[in-house]
Parts: structure tokens; C-alpha cells; sequence
């Protein structure tokens, strides 16, 4: 499952295919929300940090 990730090119295969074959394509839905709103957050707590 590894190797066809990589040669496919989706590094992100290698992440988020055993976590939907373990739990459901729910939670790879969330963890990829997640992993996109996280740099925003990061973001947004420096912004506060640095207005403080």
C-alpha cells in the first residue's frame, strides 16, 4: 500500500488510507478539514500574541 502511494505521488495516501480502511472516510474528512484550518489558527494565535 506504501509503494503504490509513492509511485502514484500522493504522499498523503500514506497518512490518510490505513486511517479510512481503520475507521471510516468520516474521520480522514476531518483530519483533512483539520490539516487545513490549523496553519490559520497558528496564524491567528501569533496575531494575538504579538497585539498583546
Amino acid at each position: 500500500m506504501t509503494s503504490r502511494a509513492l509511485r502514484s505521488g500522493d504522499a498523503t495516501a500514506v497518512v490518510f488510507d490505513p486511517i479510512r480502511h481503520t475507521l471510516a472516510s468520516w474521520a480522514t474528512d476531518t483530519m483533512q478539514v483539520l490539516l487545513v484550518t490549523s496553519p490559520l489558527t497558528g496564524v491567528l494565535a501569533f496575531h494575538n500574541g504579538i497585539n498583546r
